[in-house]
C-alpha cells in the first residue's frame, strides 16, 4: 500500500500514478496542516473507480466523491500554483538575499517508463548501473525545456545559486545541472525509497 501525509492535509497518495496515469476526478480542499509564509498551491486528489472507471458518486454541490480504498483507488495529487503577484514579488526579494536552501522536483518525465524502472533496475537493485541507466525514467524533451526555463528565470532575477544536490538518478541530475556553474552533487541520500535496496547495498548495510 502507498500512503503518506503532506501539508495540504490528510491524504492516501501524494505524488503517485499507479501503473498509469488518471486525470483528477475529483478535488479535496483539506486546510494546510504546514504553517506557510505564503499560500503557494491548491491540491487536487486524483482517484480511480475499483472498476477501471470514472463514474463516481456525487455530494450535494454535485462535486465527485467516493470513498479512498474502499470503492477506488488514489492516483496522484496534482498541486497548482496559487501564490498571488504581492507574494510573488516579496518571496522573490527574498531569494535574491540568498542564503536559502531551495528544494524542487525534477520536471515532466516519460511515465510509461516507469514500468521498466519498477520491474527491472529496482527489483534487480542496480539502477544506477551505467549499463541500465537507460531503463530509469527519464526528463522528455518539454521536461528539459522548463528546467531550463526555470534555471534561467532564476539567472534573469539574479538569484543565486551557489551549489546543486540531487538523487543519483538521471531526470534528477540532469534538472539540477541546469541550475549552477558548478558541477551537481548526486547524492544517494536524495534517492527516493523505491531504489531502497540498491541504497541498502551500497553502504554495506545488511541487516
Amino acid at each position: 500500500s502507498i500512503s503518506g501525509s503532506i501539508s495540504t492535509g490528510p491524504n492516501a497518495s501524494p505524488n503517485w500514478y499507479g501503473t498509469a496515469a488518471f486525470p483528477p476526478y475529483f478535488i479535496r480542499d483539506d486546510p494546510e496542516n504546514c504553517p506557510q509564509k505564503y499560500s503557494l498551491s491548491r491540491c487536487e486528489q486524483s482517484a480511480v473507480m475499483k472498476d477501471g472507471t470514472s463514474n463516481f458518486a456525487t455530494d450535494g454541490s454535485l462535486s465527485k466523491v467516493c470513498t479512498l480504498n474502499v470503492d477506488c483507488f488514489p492516483t496522484k495529487q496534482n498541486c497548482n500554483d496559487t501564490i498571488v503577484c504581492s507574494d510573488l514579488i516579496k518571496l522573490k526579494e527574498e531569494l535574491m538575499g540568498g542564503g536559502h536552501n531551495i528544494v524542487c522536483r525534477h520536471e515532466k518525465t516519460y511515465w510509461q517508463q516507469n514500468t521498466g524502472e519498477v520491474k527491472n533496475c529496482f527489483y534487480n537493485g542496480n539502477c544506477l548501473d551505467s549499463k541500465v541507466k537507460a531503463t530509469q525514467r527519464q526528463l522528455q524533451p518539454e521536461g528539459w525545456r522548463s528546467a531550463n526555463a526555470f534555471a534561467t528565470a532564476f539567472r534573469e532575477m539574479d538569484i543565486p545559486i551557489g551549489k546543486t544536490f540531487s538523487s543519483a538518478f538521471t531526470r534528477c541530475a540532469e534538472h539540477a545541472n541546469l541550475f549552477s556553474d558548478e558541477p551537481n552533487e548526486e547524492r544517494l541520500e536524495l534517492l527516493y525509497m523505491g531504489s531502497y535496496l540498491e541504497v541498502l547495498a551500497l553502504n554495506n548495510i545488511t541487516e
